[in-house]
């Protein structure tokens, strides 16, 4: 048995693989000066990067952990579409 297959480590390597790419995206994208992807879709990318962990864990039947990663994944987009939803539904539904 893996001691790293568990919800907790997934959950906390859900977390913080976005928030590293996050990080790398935007020190990319302002190099220059003028950022040439906008907030919302360097958040996007930073969130899909998840995918490359769930390829991971799957690869590795390390499934508690895939679960993990999961529900980080699902929170973050929740977060993301409350945060960015409004300019893309046109308050249709966030009024």
């Amino acid at each position: 048995m893996n001691r790293k297959n568990n919800v907790n480590f997934g959950i906390g390597m859900g977390l913080l693989c976005p928030l590293v790419v996050y990080g790398a995206l935007w020190t990319l994208t302002h190099w220059g000066g003028k950022a040439f992807l906008r907030e919302q879709t360097t958040a996007l990318i930073a969130i899909c990067a998840n995918l490359l962990l769930v390829q991971h864990f799957r690869g590795r039947f390390m499934g508690e952990a895939l679960r993990g990663v999961t529900l980080a994944t699902v929170i973050l987009a929740m977060l993301w579409l409350l945060s960015y939803g409004k300019g893309i539904f046109n308050n249709i539904y966030f009024e």
